[in-house]
């Protein structure tokens, strides 16, 4: 028997009716939803968005890995960091110059946020994070009114690039320029930057220091006077100074032990290499040693720790002398090793 055209119309029209339904009636939609190829590539890695300025709200997003992330098309990708609201920690060249077309990139920070729990000092750390939401500079830490006479306004700086990848242009201002250079002369150094300037004078100090004590002939011809290790230790006292170095890390003793540490460091890599340090790697090595090698190959006794660290107690206890937020000095007390306690001399 056929069918009737009343029992063919009758189910037609009660999907009709149906479709229409769902459309009319209130339901939640993600807006923000990611495509299904960025969803399709997930990994276990899965965070929340921590945004610090006006990106998107925070809401979970499964960040896939690096390598799934070069598999995605430029479009999914974009979405993918438009949720995120930051470049993620195992970026490329191309999360950074994609992130540059998100609404967050270049945003201001907020400082409060951003501080939270974190020195305030110039660090790479410090720097990075802001580079991986589109900023040049940190932001400004709140309330602080230094160079306030300067242009405030945001503009795209010079570009960036990671290991010779596409340029990227992060956000900065006049004012954030000008206060992170005077912050960084009025503060304290982070323990990284501090370190590599004094290693910098250091290893120069200690060559002439060497040559004038054991190459007469070679002295000679450079005309070095009796006088130019001292003149020496003056020049690099003022340029510590004009900076902001601590005056303390500028003395023949300083130089003397931050050659002899680095260069233990570096011996300690050199063996860590077994077989695959050649006798010709430790002869260049030792090329480059201004003292006595059983101090660069040797333990070194607790009198000559002591010694060696001087410099830095001395510091410490003229920051606490003149009331330094202790965040400094807690950073310090970390980063070089040393007992609050044995510094201070507490109980």
């Amino acid at each position: 028997m056929k069918p009737s055209l009343r029992n063919i119309l009758i189910p037609f029209v009660i999907l009709v009716v149906m479709g229409g339904a769902y459309f009319l009636l209130p339901h939640t939609e993600n807006k923000r939803e990611i495509p299904d190829v960025a969803q399709a590539l997930v990994s276990t890695n899965t965070v929340r968005n921590t945004s610090l300025s006006n990106a998107p709200s925070p809401q979970a997003v499964i960040v896939p890995s690096k390598a799934e992330r070069a598999r995605m098309s430029r479009e999914a990708r974009l979405v993918l960091l438009e949720h995120l609201g930051h470049v993620p920690d195992d970026a490329d060249t191309d999360d950074f110059s994609i992130s540059e077309k998100t609404s967050w990139w270049g945003k201001r920070l907020d400082p409060n946020i951003f501080w939270s729990n974190r020195v305030v000092w110039l660090d790479e750390s410090a720097l990075d994070k802001a580079t991986r939401y589109g900023r040049r500079w940190p932001p400004i830490p709140f309330g602080d009114t230094s160079c306030n006479d300067r242009n405030d306004k945001d503009r795209l700086g010079s570009g960036f690039d990671i290991q010779g990848g596409p340029s990227f242009y992060t956000v900065s201002s006049d004012r954030e320029h000008a206060f992170w250079d005077y912050y960084g002369k009025t503060h304290p150094t982070p323990p990284a930057d501090l370190a590599r300037w004094q290693l910098s004078r250091a290893s120069s100090w200690m060559r002439y220091a060497d040559i004038f004590a054991n190459d007469k002939a070679l002295a000679a011809e450079l005309r070095m006077s009796p006088n130019e290790l001292e003149e020496g230790l003056q020049s690099n006292q003022s340029e510590a100074s004009a900076l902001g170095y601590p005056p303390e890390c500028v003395s023949s003793n300083a130089f003397y032990w931050a050659h002899v540490m680095q260069r233990r460091d570096e011996y300690a890599q050199l063996v860590a290499k077994g077989e695959d340090a050649t006798p010709l790697d430790f002869e260049h090595f030792f090329r480059k040693i201004y003292v006595n090698k059983k101090f660069i190959t040797e333990p070194l006794h607790s009198e000559q720790l002591q010694s060696a660290n001087a410099w830095k107690v001395a510091y410490l206890r003229r920051l606490r002398a003149q009331k330094t937020d202790e965040s400094y000095i807690n950073a310090y007390l970390q980063a070089w090793g040393l007992d609050a306690k044995a510094v201070f001399k507490e109980p």
